[in-house]
């Protein structure tokens, strides 16, 4: 692992230096995974040791005094931040990504960022207006943002029924992908 670890991490600087570093060098990954599950193929894969290490730096991260609170009211989150240095952060410059639906690889990303961006179950029918944090009490989406994801995936169902494509094995297909990527499919020995 090309990061250097160090031994706690006690400011939201000290955090985003980490996090920083670890995008850097290749080595993020989800804050809320388990480090030690991870199939790291990216970059050189962390010790066991550093794995735990890890997963007690994101605890601390989480710990930070700052941080009193849940997700949405975090004073640092440490997801955000990563996906803020990699671009793709829609939410953390107020902005959703956009996404034109012009091929099978379009949706798939459109599919992938869903699970990725906003880590949620979901299915094609469903309506983003419904989708709820954590708490299950605040809504993940404004109605601005929920009517562009629900255009989005009407052009993913257009698409597919123009090119008798099935939409459901393309939203199985990349959920698979992406359990085999984390180590949670069972069949990945």
């Amino acid at each position: 692992m090309k990061t250097i670890l160090p031994a706690s991490i006690t400011t939201i600087d000290q955090a985003k230096q980490l996090l920083t570093n670890l995008h850097t060098n290749g080595e993020a990954f989800h804050p809320e995974d388990d480090a030690t599950g991870i199939v790291w193929t990216d970059c050189k894969s962390p010790t066991p040791q550093e794995c735990v290490q890890l997963n007690k730096l994101i605890k601390d991260i989480y710990d930070l005094p700052e941080n009193k609170g849940t997700y949405p009211k975090l004073s640092f989150d440490p997801c955000i931040f990563l996906l803020s240095l990699s671009g793709d952060n829609e939410k953390a410059t107020g902005k959703m990504k956009p996404y034109a639906i012009q091929s099978i690889e379009d949706i798939k990303r459109f599919f992938r960022d869903i699970h990725v961006l906003y880590p949620m179950e979901w299915h094609p029918d469903d309506d983003f207006h419904f989708f709820m944090q954590e708490d299950e009490v605040t809504r993940a989406f404004t109605d601005e943002e929920a009517e562009y994801l629900n255009k989005v995936m009407i052009d993913s169902f257009d698409f597919c029924d123009k090119n008798d494509v099935d939409v459901y094995e393309l939203a199985e297909q990349v959920q698979l992908e992406l359990w085999k990527a984390q180590g949670k499919w069972p069949f990945n020995k």
